[in-house]
């Protein structure tokens, strides 16, 4: 799967001269296949996750002896187990980095086959995805961040563990444990305490609907929230940088079953060897987004690396500007907007209840498919071609010149057509010049070049036509 949003590229959206010196400083002299400010940036990613990580697991109550060989609850402080788990994610994110760092930067990269780079990619979006649960559980724990809510987590975890083992025990051998059967009761008795403790079942964003406890869950397992439904939850509360990283939907933060799953249907013909580098941006900016998230939830923010990555990140309004940028309206009714390559014309737009516009278009020259003239588009997909008055404006002006000329009144509706149809004649043309200068550009440089023919992406859809606006 593409990237969702603004990834590539991201060492600019993200920072500033400071991020660049910060990576120079740490960065290592030698031969390398990649461009400098990309090898840089993947280069902050395994120094944040691997020496930032450790510096925040010696701020935890908790050593590897213990994490390893005494249950979350014992202690009295589970936080510090969910946060040590957390952190084992972000060093193994960013051990990956490391390698496909390493075997991107050899020589020969460009010999490389589709199925090298698919190999890579897979490992990318299984990655990304276990990092996307993570981020999205830990910016949860924001609104929870007491020890009985991480105890009761661990709890119903593990209730639900033990009924799923009972369940295949029974369908499979024709039995059930004695033992973990035991388990579940005693769980179930622990998470009934904490609730008449004064733990607030509606609290519980890890399971559906809020539930208190039920008896049947010892059997049956523990319905917990979904990703999606724990996605939609985190919206009103996550930080700038985390809503950029996981993506403008479920679909963005999550991905499709095919990323993970055998999909014989898949053919890859949309295979483009640039995802590869995407996945590795992508990988890295969740673990920077843990990071940070990790410092919240600890309340610490620990001296070294912790401390340089933390002034960056609160030094950079670019993540915030970006979600704001999803909730504008590019265009308005009228205007003649670019969609994936084809003009159109904007009959309505309307706003979801999560505050992002979408646009319902007629297509002005021809559609992708004959059968559907118009469609709808979220508002990230639009890009302004020129605003409904400019056209009005081009398409009187010849009204008013052959009225001058010919002493006729010429039908506007048809003025209105003609001039949309310039409009998208000198758009066209416009972008074919800025693509052979970027063509031009781009010759003898290293890196992925954009394939011939297709537009440079930016955030998600085309480059927006250099028409004036107004």
């Amino acid at each position: 799967m593409v990237v969702p949003g603004p990834v590539s590229g991201i060492a600019v959206r993200m920072g500033t001269f400071t991020m660049f010196a910060f990576m120079q400083q740490n960065s290592e002299e030698r031969p390398n296949a990649l461009p400098e400010q990309q090898a840089q940036l993947w280069g902050l990613f395994v120094l944040v996750g691997a020496q930032g990580a450790e510096e925040l697991r010696k701020e935890l109550t908790l050593d590897e002896m213990s994490f390893r060989h005494l249950a979350p609850n014992l202690n009295g402080e589970p936080k510090q187990y969910f946060l040590y788990r957390v952190l084992d994610e972000i060093q193994k994110a960013a051990l990956r980095i490391a390698d496909w760092k390493e075997y991107l930067s050899e020589d020969g990269l460009d010999k490389l086959q589709r199925i090298d780079y698919e190999s890579v990619i897979d490992d990318q979006q299984f990655r990304a995805r276990k990092l996307a649960e993570v981020l999205v559980d830990a910016i949860l724990f924001s609104t929870t961040n007491d020890q009985d809510h991480y105890g009761d987590y661990f709890f119903l975890y593990e209730l639900n563990e033990c009924a799923r083992s009972q369940e295949d025990r029974e369908e499979f051998f024709g039995f059930q444990s004695e033992n973990t059967q035991w388990s579940a009761n005693w769980l179930f008795d622990e998470i009934r305490r904490l609730e008449k403790a004064g733990l607030d079942p509606r609290s519980r964003w890890y399971v559906k609907q809020g539930s208190a406890v039920k008896r049947e869950w010892t059997t049956r397992g523990v319905p917990f929230s979904s990703f999606r439904q724990r996605y939609k939850q985190v919206l009103p509360v996550a930080l700038p940088n985390e809503l950029n990283v996981l993506g403008k939907s479920y679909v963005h933060a999550y991905g499709m079953s095919k990323d993970v799953h055998f999909t014989p249907h898949d053919t890859s013909s949309g295979f483009m060897g640039e995802e590869v580098f995407h996945g590795v941006d992508r990988v890295g900016l969740l673990i920077l987004a843990l990071i940070i998230r990790c410092q919240h939830l600890l309340g610490r923010v620990p001296e070294g690396v912790n401390k340089r990555y933390r002034e960056m990140h609160d030094s950079n309004t670019e993540p915030a500007k970006l979600v704001q940028a999803l909730r504008r309206r590019p265009a308005e009714e009228g205007d003649i907007v670019w969609i994936q390559g084809d003009y159109a014309e904007v009959l309505n737009v309307t706003t979801s209840k999560y505050g992002y516009p979408a646009y319902q278009v007629r297509y002005i020259e021809h559609s992708p498919l004959p059968e559907v003239p118009e469609d709808w588009f979220a508002g990230f997909e639009v890009r302004l071609a020129a605003k409904r008055i400019t056209v009005e404006k081009a398409a009187d002006a010849v009204a008013e010149d052959i009225q001058k000329s010919t002493g006729e009144c010429e039908n506007r509706a048809k003025l209105l057509n003609y001039a949309k149809l310039a409009v998208i004649r000198l758009s066209t043309y416009q972008q074919q010049r800025r693509l052979q200068i970027s063509r031009s550009a781009s010759i003898g440089a290293s890196g992925p070049v954009p394939k011939p023919g297709i537009p440079p992406k930016a955030n998600g859809a085309g480059e927006p036509p250099a028409l004036p606006a107004q």
